[in-house]
């Protein structure tokens, strides 16, 4: 506790509070109370993060989950998962390029797009990017077609890979969260043998989901019941969500010939609707939560590949898909997705979606043949125009494949923004929470922002609040609440992800009905900061401020029980004096405010 000493108080007369009856006296100023305990609720990756209780919203405030898709948490605390592309730490978003016969998957590096690092492979089909070991370096899942092997290279090293034993060709990778247990699982897609999930972190034992021929899957809680489910494309069969966390019930999208998808929130009603694609009958978006009605896109009947992104960045999700047979590269624009542009192209067997010159929006890269892609740049306004033409050296495969592993920015807005929303705090009492900090690593091109709010009943809530670290929390919605939650709105522009990561956070708090210590009498004037905390014993009473020259300020009328007021709102900085009365019980207490 921290006091200094006030002696000689000028006495004061008529109303204001009598001091000359108890001639001069010395008074401790109270600064930080000692009859008031303060704990703390830490959220930190060893617990809370790990922990199965634990929700997952996906921008704004509303019950949307990226369980699984773009967030996870380890023991290195809360992450992102899958965003990271600029994968040589150099400032500059990379390709990463694939294909058929090609012999190596490539990372193809920024801004010039002339040197890479090539993983060894017979015939590529599937590629994902992320980091799998929580180690701040991302590893590269390829799904092989040829053989009876597909990999894992870790840590970006093409001489550490693990042999996943897949039995047969596959044809697409996606990777999350899909048991909940912290560690990232990858997804693969049997074209011939089975589709399976390999558990992370080991990835030597499976499950078998799908018996059928199946193409790239996406991952994302489709049905927002907090666990990610898995939309898998079946060339000869409907399109079938498998839901998460068994994986065993599923339903089918009656769809066929589908080679590729993705998840959105296109009509903007809250729930996520899919984007499929098919290589004989073009593109469509079925909407949630039935997924019977939909929306066919027009032209394009070849889709070899999409990406849902907000290319103009007007707040709608906008649809990319490219086809070979077409020979371009089709973007349908949001909310209406009835208008359109195309972008030229020879071969567009892919199309991947990404701030390739570093100015801050969206551009095109697609395939423009069997060694090269094109790169269209963003000019504003739907307009694009050829930016470079990357000649891929020695490649020798039939097509490069730009598909990534997600699209950018969460699964259901688009936007390069994820929100995190804490377990509940609560406990037998009510609670202040007086200040939070916490421990993370926000490296540049991202930001971290924190928000808390209260419930008395889990029904009703008070509005969001930000917080700053370190922060005193004042704000008067905040005092004697039964439950907390706080929200870490996670925002990235698609590089460095791999090293962030929120590792803990604290928030303090004083127990408003339990906080007083044992020593205490029963009844009991308690000042801390701008709070006073009062158990008033008799049927009625008062607390009244003064200031320093006996004036009064304010009253507080008491009834029987325990009390918190904030008395010092709206006074100026300074030292006041408190005088609770009741049942001829007196109480003094001197406080200043900040």
């Amino acid at each position: 506790m921290s006091t200094s000493k006030l002696s000689h108080w000028q006495i004061a007369t008529g109303n204001h509070y009598n001091l000359a009856a108890r001639e001069a006296f010395q008074m401790n100023i109270l600064l930080s109370c000692c009859l008031v305990s303060q704990a703390y609720w830490d959220d930190n990756s060893q617990a809370d993060f790990l922990s199965g209780d634990e929700l997952w919203y996906a921008g704004g405030n509303e019950r949307v989950s990226a369980l699984g898709v773009n967030l996870w948490s380890s023991t290195a605390g809360l992450r992102v998962l899958g965003q990271d592309y600029d994968l040589n730490n150099d400032g500059s978003t990379d390709v990463a390029v694939f294909g058929a016969g090609a012999g190596t998957a490539r990372v193809v590096y920024g801004p010039g797009f002339t040197t890479d690092t090539r993983f060894t492979t017979s015939s590529a089909e599937g590629m994902g990017v992320a980091d799998l070991n929580a180690n701040g370096i991302p590893e590269i899942a390829i799904g092989e077609q040829n053989g009876s092997q597909s990999y894992i290279y870790w840590n970006m090293n093409p001489s550490s890979v693990t042999q996943l034993g897949f039995g047969g060709a596959c044809y697409g990778v996606a990777i999350g969260d899909m048991n909940q247990d912290g560690s990232p699982d990858a997804i693969l897609a049997g074209y011939g043998p089975d589709s399976r999930i390999y558990w992370g972190p080991g990835y030597t034992t499976s499950l078998v989901f799908d018996a059928a021929d199946s193409w790239d899957p996406f991952v994302a809680d489709v049905n927002l019941d907090q666990a990610p489910d898995i939309v898998l494309p079946r060339p000869l069969a409907n399109v079938r969500i498998y839901w998460g966390p068994g994986f065993t019930g599923y339903q089918e999208i009656a769809f066929s010939s589908t080679k590729t998808s993705a998840v959105a929130d296109v009509n903007a009603d809250g729930w996520p609707d899919v984007v499929l694609g098919s290589y004989s009958d073009g593109v469509r978006v079925y909407f949630g939560p039935g997924f019977s009605s939909y929306w066919a896109l027009a032209g394009l009947l070849n889709d070899q590949d999409l990406e849902v992104e907000d290319v103009d960045a007007d707040g709608y999700p906008d649809v990319a898909a490219s086809g070979a047979a077409d020979g371009k590269t089709r973007i349908w624009w949001g909310p209406a997705l009835t208008s359109f542009t195309d972008v030229a192209a020879s071969v567009a067997d892919g199309v991947d979606v990404l701030d390739l010159d570093n100015d801050g929006d969206l551009d095109v890269a697609t395939p423009s043949g069997s060694s090269s892609f094109y790169i269209y740049q963003n000019n504003g306004s739907r307009s694009f125009s050829l930016w470079q033409n990357v000649s891929l050296a020695s490649w020798g495969g039939a097509y490069a494949d730009l598909r990534k592993y997600e699209e950018f920015g969460n699964a259901y807005t688009r936007t390069p923004s994820f929100t995190y929303l804490s377990r509940t705090f609560t406990g037998s009492s009510t609670y202040r929470m007086d200040s939070a900090r916490w421990w993370s690593n926000v490296p540049s091109g991202m930001g971290l922002r924190m928000w808390l709010r209260a419930s008395d009943d889990q029904v009703t809530w008070t509005s969001w609040k930000e917080l700053y670290n370190g922060q005193l929390i004042t704000d008067p919605e905040f005092n004697c609440r039964k439950f907390y939650q706080y929200s870490a709105v996670i925002i990235t522009d698609g590089r460095r992800t791999s090293d962030f990561h929120l590792d803990s956070v604290r928030l303090y708090y004083t127990d408003c009905a339990t906080g007083i210590d044992e020593g205490a009498p029963d009844d009991y004037l308690v000042v801390r900061g701008g709070v006073a905390f009062l158990n008033v014993i008799a049927e009625s009473g008062y607390l009244r401020v003064y200031d320093l020259a006996g004036r009064p300020l304010r009253d507080f009328p008491l009834a029987r029980g325990k009390h918190e007021l904030d008395w010092a709102e709206g006074l100026l900085s300074g030292l006041y004096v408190l005088v609770a009365r009741y049942d001829g019980t007196e109480r003094v207490k001197a406080a200043r405010t900040r």
